[in-house]
């Protein structure tokens, strides 16, 4: 069983990416696949009207996109498959995206990588988390491990698929459901090992007149330090449940 590492940082602003922010992002995506020794195969771009998506790397769509330093597009982003691979959509074994909408007034990056190339509780896995939670003004994010059959991808962005365990499945559709900006920059959506979240989640009142901040610095498996503009409250995997365990019916995690 191959497991996939799924990170996420989530922004919800009016203020969208310029063509710049959009390359400087971008020049971050070649970083992290030369950092991991990934060789990319598949370039990705698209402009919101279903022109775009994924084309081989180095051919006229990525330099007409590069030369016109993205202008017109809303997303950025490159895919390692393997050498045979004619579905860099489905198949890809390190994938990582810089995106935004402005009808939903959402920014967002996404990486997901198979085991073999970045492992949760790794050094490195930590290091390229900061890297990104320093690359936008974030409201949260999230960092987790599944097994690549369930397509983490799609957990990861609030979709459910039938291949998702039944717990998964109920867990993402109750945060697809909490679609309100507000909400998501309060409350977190789940325990995860990385849990990149703002003073407003730390503010949040327990039942017990703790804050949150105050339970995750006296819970013995946690670690929380400043990360961008946001902070990141790392979790041993192995406890994950069991903090999400004592959260629950606190009203502070949207998923349960």
């Amino acid at each position: 069983m191959t497991q996939t590492t799924a990170i996420g940082f989530f922004c919800h602003t009016q203020h969208m990416p310029t063509p710049d922010d959009m390359m400087r992002c971008y020049d971050l995506i070649e970083n992290v696949f030369e950092r991991l020794g990934a060789r990319p195969t598949y370039f990705s771009a698209d402009d919101g009207t279903g022109r775009g998506g994924y084309k081989k790397v180095g051919g006229a769509f990525q330099r007409q996109v590069l030369d016109q330093r993205t202008l017109g597009y809303r997303s950025i982003g490159l895919a390692a498959n393997p050498a045979d691979s004619d579905m860099p959509g489905c198949d890809s074994f390190l994938n990582m995206d810089f995106a935004f909408g402005p009808e939903g007034e959402e920014v967002y990056a996404v990486l997901t990588a198979n085991e073999e190339i970045l492992r949760v509780g790794t050094r490195e896995c930590e290091e390229i988390i900061v890297k990104i939670a320093e690359m936008w003004q974030w409201d949260y994010g999230f960092g987790f491990e599944r097994d690549a059959y369930t397509m983490p991808g799609i957990y990861l962005s609030g979709g459910a698929s039938d291949r998702q365990s039944a717990e998964d499945r109920a867990r993402g559709e109750k945060w697809y459901a909490c679609y309100q900006p507000e909400e998501r920059k309060r409350r977190i959506r789940d325990v995860f090992p990385y849990n990149m979240i703002g003073e407003s989640h730390l503010a949040q009142v327990l039942p017990d007149g703790r804050s949150l901040r105050e339970f995750i610095e006296n819970d013995p498996g946690s670690d929380l330090k400043p990360t961008g503009n946001l902070w990141l409250w790392k979790v041993s995997p192995n406890r994950a449940e069991l903090v999400r365990t004592k959260l629950c019916g606190t009203g502070i995690v949207i998923s349960e």
